[in-house]
């Protein structure tokens, strides 16, 4: 896996810096034990969501609860970054992330989505120079697989200065505001990659694990 940091240039204009965080702090309830672990054909979910995010961008993170055991993975090119509380969820990966480099973008995947496509995450990650956020939309917004550029932090400082962690409503927000450039994906969009349902498959209980193709 590579460990430089990747310029994307678009029509010879502006370079934007987009770095990837693999989202790995969840408790894994429904799940039964701790499915970052869980191998699929001699593979963690965590590696495959790794070995994926690492074929995208250049420089990547882990965002990881505050009691995860670094000895028990070895990614090369993937920066840990421990939430210093209690798991919150997605949000607070991603603001720990700009944190640490608030002059770049980041293209954010959980752990638990094996079969997302390759190929969607480089289009997501494309949009980089022309968006501040690129989301999925269905009936809702589908926060993840998704793009935020680091000039959403003050609507990120809000959210969580009000305890409010849900990164719908970071979204709704941000669509609501005519400072931020949002593109939504809808479902033909996503069926341009293939199956939205298998794409977009979330691995919460040991029976979806049937449903894994993450070879994409």
């Amino acid at each position: 896996m590579r460990n430089l940091i990747e310029n994307i240039t678009l029509s010879g204009k502006q370079e934007t810096i987009v770095a990837g965080i693999v989202l790995a702090g969840g408790q894994s309830r429904r799940f039964g034990s701790d499915k970052r672990f869980y191998r699929i054909d001699k593979k963690t979910l965590l590696w495959i969501a790794c070995e994926k995010m690492a074929e995208v961008c250049d420089m990547n993170y882990l965002a990881v609860d505050r009691n995860f055991e670094d000895d028990r993975v070895n990614i090369d090119g993937f920066y840990i970054l421990r939430d210093s509380e209690d798991w919150k969820g997605p949000l607070m990966g991603i603001y720990s992330a700009i944190l640490q480099k608030p002059d770049q973008g980041y293209l954010v995947i959980p752990v638990d989505m094996p079969n997302l496509n390759i190929q969607l995450l480089k289009y997501m990650k494309s949009k980089a120079r022309l968006y501040d956020l690129v989301v999925i939309y269905d009936t809702e917004y589908v926060p993840l697989p998704g793009y935020y550029s680091s000039s959403l932090l003050p609507l990120i400082r809000s959210s969580i200065s009000n305890e409010d962690y849900s990164l719908k409503s970071l979204i709704r927000i941000a669509v609501r505001n005519d400072d931020f450039k949002v593109l939504k994906l809808y479902m033909d969009d996503i069926r341009e990659f293939g199956d939205p349902k298998k794409i977009l498959l979330n691995i919460n209980k040991k029976e979806d694990i049937a449903k894994i193709n993450y070879n994409n």
